[in-house]
């Protein structure tokens, strides 16, 4: 077979050549330049001096009498060389191989040795042993190999080096390696394996017919470039002669026809009755063809909703999907484009895809199904690994966060200094387990307080978030399940900004911390679903006072004076998620220990908004104990018993509540009858309350003993003017 292409001439490349050495010192010291690692050969041999050469170091400035060659791989910053050892390998590379500048050879072979720089993506295998070659043999790896893929624990014999039989090796091109990643030239070194295979068993004349339509149709089913096929066909050609139809067997038809989803274009099938079932076996092995389409027994046609040709017709269109489980979402890739959200319009753009690109069409159902499930085994928690990939330097920062980042002043109370420190540690911690344990118990939230503006509370929490996507200020308490659900997926931090004391606001602010886990038929979902909170909330408020009942706080821990180092805080973030998150892995408690209950009560009083009628109530009761009705307090608050409402008896029954005293759980016996009131001590005497016949303006207070039989009708244990609240 001729040789009829100038494949050192035609190998491209980045050519910047240099004089190529001219003999083995002077090679030593130029390939060191190149920051190539040279290493001494026996001489007119391709083996090592060192036994343990893969390891040893060589002195660049050393001579030695025998050959030279070069370890590949990592010690050379990631050379490969591509060994062409048979002639149709020499004739296919300059159609099939990358571009490169540095070629090297002998007299009978001046372009065998193609190198490229694979930089760290440089292709090793620990388990092949010392020597690192992926032959691409005609029967096998153990034969003599068609070509070879040498890199890291390889070596090769260099120029100036004299070759066993005599030839000297010589620089075809001495200019800089192609650059290429590993896997596009492993991909390209067995193309070039499979080619030459095919070279070498092309038909004799009277199947060329055949063996040009198989050749060309199974090079485009495996994807490979139009303008590649023709490079190679181009070669057959010289070799062969044009086929009997070219318009028939052209590279542009066959490609038409595959695109058009024409099932009849050759592949393996064909190339298997043409050239033989072994060399279209390795031919297969050597492309990794998926091609593999399950058909239809009598038809042959292409089953639609078959598993196997949904899933290779995502591969060949490069497609690749993965389950978001923290946002509840599927991401798409196409190539090496953008990973998206997928979304009803790309989902339908894939599902055409497939129809144009391989003529069969998948029912919807089936598709989106499928796609589903192929994202949920590629699922990833996005948070979790976050928090994985942390390594703690063991500086303790959780403690102190809120003093060090937040800007919380310290007090000389030792037991207010323990609680900052405790609940800043405990929502961190808590943070962490909610994401790991989705649905943990949690139901209390960090309350950051500042009168002042712009100091950098929710900026905090957003840092804190790590991620925009991960963080939230936007929460309604009015969602039911579905909508928060749907909402709250995928969001790690949430914000409630300027706590203000409404009542109706903080009622919904409880029921949603008590609740763990939220139950709901999601939208296209067939079953109800169960999903657990991974998200803690976090208060921000410009008022010291939002809290207006004193029951049921326990849930709030405020802290007074956040003024955030958001640059500090930033540089930090990530050691203080490391933190959390080894405490967490733990096991370490997120509730508030129980010797900081008196302290946070105390806390939270102090952030109770004052309201009028609980200074009425503490001027008109001040030092009494007993019981009185509902309704008489009511006559003190200037409201009407008969026309009261709900949010007065709630608000009535706050402001008592703050000066002591508590409802009866059942109605209470009075001189006058039973009703409904509040008792405070031994809930014995009763307040009396009447209007002053002289001052309408104002009410008389009697603190009684309840008459025994035959007494008198109250025995008085104190009387006091009281001013309503008109």
């Amino acid at each position: 077979m001729t040789q009829t292409h100038d494949a050192a001439a035609a190998s491209g490349g980045e050519v910047n050549e240099e004089a190529p050495p001219r003999s083995v010192s002077e090679a030593a010291h130029s390939y060191r330049e190149r920051q190539w690692s040279p290493l001494p050969l026996r001489r007119r041999s391709k083996e090592p001096v060192a036994k343990d050469w893969a390891h040893a170091t060589v002195d660049s400035a050393a001579l030695w009498p025998g050959n030279i060659g070069v370890r590949l791989g990592g010690p050379s910053r990631g050379l490969v060389d591509i060994d062409l050892d048979c002639a149709e390998a020499l004739l296919l590379a300059p159609a099939i191989l990358p571009p490169t500048g540095a070629v090297f050879g002998r007299p009978g072979a001046p372009a065998a040795h193609w190198l490229y720089d694979c930089g760290a993506e440089a292709p090793a295998k620990a388990s092949t042993g010392p020597q690192f070659a992926t032959g691409f043999g005609e029967k096998g790896e153990k034969d003599k190999p068609l070509v070879e893929l040498r890199s890291t624990g390889g070596q090769t014999m260099f120029p100036t080096s004299v070759h066993p039989n005599g030839e000297q090796l010589a620089w075809a091109r001495y200019g800089v390696p192609g650059k290429v990643g590993s896997a596009d030239l492993l991909r390209a070194t067995a193309v070039l394996a499979a080619a030459s295979l095919l070279l070498r068993h092309f038909p004799d004349e009277g199947g060329r017919f055949h063996g040009y339509a198989a050749l060309i149709g199974t090079l485009l089913r495996c994807e490979l470039s139009s303008d590649t096929v023709e490079s190679i066909v181009a070669v057959f050609v010289q070799q062969f002669g044009s086929p009997a139809r070219p318009r028939e067997q052209s590279v542009r038809a066959l490609q038409q026809r595959l695109s058009s989803g024409d099932g009849t274009v050759p592949g393996f099938p064909r190339l298997a009755e043409v050239f033989g079932a072994a060399v279209a076996r390795r031919c297969k092995d050597w492309l990794r063809s998926n091609e593999d389409w399950r058909r239809h027994p009598k038809s042959g046609a292409i089953l639609p909703n078959a598993v196997e040709n949904l899933r290779l017709a995502l591969d060949r269109l490069e497609v690749s999907l993965r389950h978001d489980e923290f946002a509840d979402r599927l991401l798409v890739r196409i190539g090496e484009g953008r990973e998206d959200p997928l979304d009803d319009n790309l989902g339908n753009r894939l599902w055409f895809n497939v129809e144009e690109s391989f003529g069969f069409s998948p029912s919807p159902e089936k598709f989106y199904a499928f796609l589903r499930d192929t994202a949920w085994q590629n699922r990833f928690h996005p948070v979790r690994d976050y928090l994985a990939s942390l390594k703690w330097d063991g500086r303790k920062r959780l403690d102190t966060w809120l003093f060090e980042y937040g800007g919380i002043a310290s007090r000389p109370d030792e037991a207010y200094v323990a609680y900052v420190r405790a609940v800043g540690r405990i929502m961190l911690v808590a943070a962490v387990r909610r994401v790991r344990e989705p649905g943990a118990k949690f139901d209390e939230m960090l309350v950051l307080i500042n009168e002042e503006q712009g100091t950098g509370k929710s900026s905090a929490l957003a840092i804190l978030a790590r991620q925009p996507d991960w963080f939230t200020d936007s929460v309604d308490f009015a969602m039911k399940d579905k909508e928060v659900i749907e909402q709250m997926q995928g969001k790690w931090i949430a914000e409630i900004p300027e706590l203000r004391g409404r009542k109706k606001d903080i009622d919904h602010i409880k029921a949603f911390l008590s609740r763990q886990r939220d139950r709901a038929r999601l939208a296209y979902a067939r079953l109800r679903t169960e999903v657990g909170r991974s998200f803690v909330l976090f208060g921000t408020a410009n008022d010291t006072q939002f809290l207006i009942d004193s029951t049921g706080n326990r849930r709030f821990w405020p802290v007074i004076g956040a003024n955030f180092d958001l640059e500090a805080l930033t540089r930090d973030a990530d050691q203080l998620w490391a933190e959390a998150a080894v405490a967490e892995a733990e096991g370490e408690s997120i509730r508030l220990p129980r010797e900081l209950w008196k302290v946070a009560a105390q806390v939270q009083s102090e952030s109770l908004i004052e309201d009028p009628w609980v200074e009425v109530l503490r001027e008109a009761l001040d030092g009494w104990e007993g019981k009185i009705r509902s309704g008489s307090i009511l006559q003190l608050l200037g409201v009407d018993p008969q026309r009261r409402s709900q949010f007065d008896n709630e608000r009535m029954g706050h402001a008592m509540r703050q000066l002591g005293w508590r409802r009866a759980e059942s109605p209470l016996r009075f001189d006058t009858g039973t009703g409904r009131g509040y008792i405070k001590g031994d809930g014995i005497r009763e307040v009396f309350v009447s209007p002053d016949a002289d001052n309408r303006a104002l009410f008389i207070l009697r603190l009684g003993q309840p008459p025994a039989k035959g007494e008198e009708r109250w025995v008085s244990g104190g009387v006091r003017m009281c001013t309503p609240n008109f």
